[in-house]
């Protein structure tokens, strides 16, 4: 024999010698270690019940996704801000009436109705980012019952959708910024102090989850990224991130990282339910925004 074939038969030889302790029969010592491997402690039986439900937004697919945890089974797909025609979403009278002029939507942050500040299985909330809408889902049967928008005075609905902890309401933000009234042309040049970013809180009925809008508060152009809603001590607080609180509007990638932070946006949502009810004028047949004050714009 070679000593090119006596290596190849020694390798082999190895392969086999490797391989051969993982073919164990079942009940073996090594069948009963892998019962405590992490894909074991997530296994559902078929038939079994999942302990949680995850639902995951669908990006440009303009739908929710449903599975199980643990199992990550997929559940369900639930039709939002896009047709489907699987169950005939957009094309019955009802859900056309709900799409109305649009045919896709960005969907990104479902949220939870909420009781006390624990998910309470009523509602789901979730925002379309390119089309400035939010949608609510009925829980009890996984359907799109709302789609609220595009929400006034806002472009790119990213910052959403953000219950409060029992539901008064679901908050909103801005991306992008532009001249208000939305339809006004500015200059670009006058970024700084022709065009604005919205926060906005969409009221939801206590009874039916039915949503309007229920206030807005007026910002510098900032680029209005996630948030969250308060809890305990912070109780009635709303919050924002931001970039971009440079104001620029070009070679965004370069001018919009300039500074070493950012602003975030701090409302407090209870007030602004109050003064929102005594607002005479109005932008659109809605609510005169009023504005975040003594937020530094360039001195340049």
């Amino acid at each position: 024999m070679s000593p090119r074939t006596r290596l190849l038969s020694a390798g082999a030889l190895l392969t086999a010698t490797l391989l051969t302790p993982a073919c164990r029969p079942p009940g073996s010592r090594a069948a009963a270690a892998s019962a405590t491997s992490p894909a074991a402690s997530t296994y559902v039986a078929p038939g079994a019940k999942d302990q949680f439900y995850l639902f995951y937004s669908g990006g440009h697919s303009g739908q929710v996704y449903v599975a199980g945890i643990p199992s990550m089974r997929h559940i369900a797909t639930i039709p939002v801000f896009a047709r489907y025609p699987g169950t005939g979403y957009g094309y019955d009278e009802e859900s056309k009436r709900m799409l109305g002029a649009f045919t896709w939507g960005d969907v990104h942050h479902p949220g939870l109705s909420q009781t006390d500040g624990t998910y309470d299985g009523r509602w789901l909330f979730v925002n379309d980012n390119a089309n400035n809408r939010v949608a609510r889902i009925d829980l009890r049967d996984f359907k799109t019952k709302q789609i609220l928008g595009p929400i006034p005075n806002s472009s790119g609905n990213h910052g959403s959708s953000f219950v409060t902890e029992n539901s008064e309401y679901v908050l909103v933000a801005t991306r992008f910024s532009v001249p208000l009234p939305k339809g006004r042309y500015a200059d670009p040049a006058k970024y700084e102090t022709e065009f604005n970013g919205m926060v906005s809180g969409l009221k939801v009925d206590p009874a039916t989850g039915t949503l309007s809008v229920g206030w807005q508060v007026l910002t510098p152009p900032f680029n209005w990224d996630l948030g969250s809603t308060g809890k305990g001590p912070s109780s009635g607080w709303a919050f924002w991130t931001s970039y971009n609180s440079e104001m620029a509007h070009e070679a965004l990638e370069a001018n919009s990282t300039q500074g070493e932070r950012d602003f975030a946006a701090i409302v407090n949502w209870r007030a602004s339910r109050v003064s929102s009810s005594s607002a005479s004028i109005s932008v659109r047949s809605y609510p005169r925004p009023w504005t975040l004050e003594n937020v530094p714009r360039s001195s340049k």
